[in-house]
């Protein structure tokens, strides 16, 4: 396993907009990035800061995505790899380089935060490998999630 994360390029983005939509939006048109229109795909940026988007790669093989967005002193973050890489303990060592990028880059950042699905049972033993406390249950638009955090130290 050769894991890195590294921001996010404009190419990258197509992918993850493919990868967002079709998790957030399974009932969706399967509307192809290529053939929106030009304001579709400007809104479909807008969601995607490069700045605070990150791509995972396992070599050369691009399996994912994370984003972080900072609410100082939280940070927030999100995930989601590729269909045919989750469940393969990727998500701990991820992590792991992301709480060393908090520590270095983002210093107003304390804690961060992450949500998952409770049938989610990779997602889980990849968060709480990584250190990440069951926080609890919270509900957002009628879905139940599980809220963990990790507490940086410096």
């Amino acid at each position: 396993m050769n894991l890195s994360i590294n921001p996010i390029n404009e190419s990258e983005l197509i992918h993850l907009y493919e990868l967002y939509r079709l998790a957030n939006e399974p009932d969706s048109p399967k509307v192809p990035f290529s053939f929106l229109s030009k304001d579709g795909k400007q809104e479909a940026m807008k969601r995607f800061d490069i700045q605070s988007h990150f791509t995972v790669y396992n070599g050369k093989e691009c399996i994912g995505f994370l984003g972080i967005y900072v609410n100082t002193p939280y940070a927030n973050i999100f995930y989601i790899f590729n269909e045919s890489q989750r469940g393969k303990g990727y998500l701990s060592p991820v992590l792991n380089q992301i709480k060393n990028h908090c520590l270095k880059i983002l210093t107003e950042v304390e804690v961060l935060v992450a949500v998952t699905q409770p049938q989610n049972l990779a997602s889980i033993r990849g968060l709480e490998k990584s250190g990440f406390q069951n926080e609890g249950e919270i509900i957002d638009s009628g879905v139940k999630y599980l809220e963990y955090s990790f507490q940086l130290k410096r």
